[in-house]
């Protein structure tokens, strides 16, 4: 380039976001490649020794986001932090479940951490509480299946009765 010449900052900058976005990609294989499938450890979870007094409860969390670039990424554990369902990229319309015995593994409750984008400047994190053995025993149905629908809003809690955890608001 000669010395006179201006750079063209326009080019500099496509190539820096598909560097960036090559970047994403790869990091999200990788995770998603590294980590154990929620059915293997459900599995595990659900084959745990409860000595038949309680029955198997599965949560069920589906991204209910509009558009088809809506991601949601979630982590989930146990109230006592010693299961960790680790970390999952999920598309929009895709769902993770998993299955646990609440007596057998002394789990009162799950908390998920989300995190959405939608390739706009526009993301949202929120911790939510998606099994509480006292409030989900009756709620979830006699199947003792805990559906949840992540959306725009925020989250969903099908059953009766239904539950509704909104997005915190954006911080100023």
């Amino acid at each position: 380039m000669a010395l006179n010449q201006k750079p063209n900052y326009n080019i500099m900058i496509i190539v820096v976001l598909f560097l960036l976005i090559i970047q994403l990609a790869t990091a999200a294989a990788a995770l998603a490649s590294s980590m154990e499938n929620f059915s293997t450890i459900s599995s595990k979870l659900e084959n745990a020794d409860a000595g038949g007094h309680t029955a198997t409860f599965e949560v069920q969390i589906t991204n209910a986001l509009q558009g088809p670039q809506q991601v949601m990424v979630m982590e989930c554990k146990s109230d006592a932090d010693h299961i960790a369902l680790g970390m999952r990229v999920v598309k929009a319309g895709a769902s993770e479940k998993w299955s646990f015995n609440p007596e057998g593994l002394r789990v009162n409750h799950f908390l998920c951490n989300f995190f959405h984008w939608n390739l706009k400047p526009v993301s949202k994190l929120a911790a939510f509480e998606v099994f509480d053995y006292k409030r989900d025993k009756d709620r979830c149905g006699k199947d003792h299946v805990c559906k949840w629908l992540v959306k725009t809003d925020g989250l969903h809690g099908l059953g009766t009765p239904p539950l509704f955890f909104p997005w915190p608001p954006a911080p100023a």
